[in-house]
């Protein structure tokens, strides 16, 4: 139960670390575009 309950919890921590990434680097090149455009 608890290798189960560690395995779950370590997946979405994984999952929220590389959806945050990607959304952190998705609004990074939005930044630098917006700076080319201005």
């Amino acid at each position: 139960m608890d290798e189960i309950l560690f395995s779950d919890s370590l997946a979405h921590f994984f999952e929220t670390y590389v959806l945050g990434s990607l959304n952190y680097r998705s609004y990074w090149k939005a930044g630098c575009a917006y700076q080319d455009v201005n």
